[in-house]
C-alpha cells in the first residue's frame, strides 16, 4: 500500500513528544563557548547581545544531559542486538516517556513503534535504515510504499516510493528530497550552535565538529544497510 504522509507526518510528532524531557543523543551538544562568544560580540557592537545565548538553558539541559544518555545506552546495547528494530521502540515506549535515550538508530526504532502501533503502518514496509560514511554513521526509519523482503531488494535509497521519518534530524521527507532538507537542517542547527560527535580523523577516539562539516554530511553518500521493522535483513 502506498503510505500515508499523515501517518508519516503524526509518527515524527508522537516520536519527538515522547522524547520530549529524556536524555535523548548522547552525540550532539551545543558549543556555549562560541555561542557566548557571538553573544559578546553582538552586544560590543551596539546590538542586543541576546540571540546567542537565548536557549542558554536548552543548551546547559542538553549538555547536561548527553553523558547520561551515553550511561544509559550503553546498558541496553546486549539485549538489543539480540531484537528487531518494533521490538526495541516496543521496549523504549513501554518504559514511558521521560526515560528515553537513544541516538538516531534507536529513535529510528521508536519511529517503527509508533507507526505500527499507532497508526497500522505495516511491519513489512518499514526498514531501520543505516548510511555508514568514514566518521560517522546515521539511521532513520524509512517507510516504503513497497515491500522488500530484503535489504538486497531495495533499490538506491534516494529513489524509493515513500516516506523517511528521522526524529534524530527531527523532519519526514520523501527519499528524493531527503539529502537537500538534511543539509537545511544542518545548517540550522549550525547557526543554533549544536555540534556533532565523530570518529576522530587523527588517531583513535572520537571529535566534535560543526554540523555542515563533511565530516557529518559525507555519510550520507556511506555504504548502506538495514533491517526491517519485523527483522528482515
Amino acid at each position: 500500500m502506498a503510505i500515508n504522509r499523515a501517518d508519516a507526518d503524526a509518527t515524527l510528532v508522537d516520536c519527538v513528544a515522547f522524547m520530549d524531557g529524556s536524555q535523548k543523543s548522547s552525540n550532539k551538544d551545543y558549543d556555549v563557548t562560541r555561542a557566548q562568544s557571538d553573544a559578546f560580540s553582538e552586544g560590543a557592537a551596539g546590538g542586543p547581545g541576546t540571540t546567542a545565548v537565548a536557549r542558554q538553558a536548552d543548551m546547559d539541559r542538553r549538555n547536561l544531559n548527553r553523558p547520561l544518555s551515553s550511561t544509559s545506552q550503553f546498558a541496553d546495547i546486549t539485549a538489543f542486538r539480540t531484537m528487531t528494530p518494533y521490538q526495541v521502540g516496543q521496549t523504549l515506549h513501554g518504559r514511558g516517556q521521560g526515560t528515553f535515550a537513544g541516538n538516531c538508530g534507536i529513535q529510528g526504532c521508536l519511529a517503527i513503534y509508533i507507526a505500527q502501533n499507532t497508526y497500522q503502518v505495516p511491519l513489512n514496509q518499514m526498514w531501520l535504515y543505516t548510511v555508514e560514511g568514514d566518521y560517522l554513521g546515521h539511521s532513520f526509519c524509512v517507510m516504503t510504499d513497497n515491500v522488500y523482503n530484503t535489504f538486497a531488494a531495495i533499490p538506491q535509497i534516494w529513489t524509493v516510493f515513500g516516506f523517511i521519518v528521522d526524529p534524530w534530524l527531527n523532519f519526514v521527507s520523501r527519499p528524493q528530497t531527503y539529502c537537500d532538507n538534511a543539509s537545511t537542517k544542518l545548517k540550522k542547527w549550525d547557526k543554533a550552535y549544536k555540534r556533532v560527535n565523530v570518529k576522530n580523523w587523527v588517531g583513535s577516539g572520537r571529535a566534535w565538529v560543526d554540523p555542515t562539516s563533511h565530516r557529518v554530511t559525507q555519510c550520507l553518500d556511506g555504504v548502506p544497510s538495514g533491517r526491517r521493522a519485523d527483522g528482515v535483513h
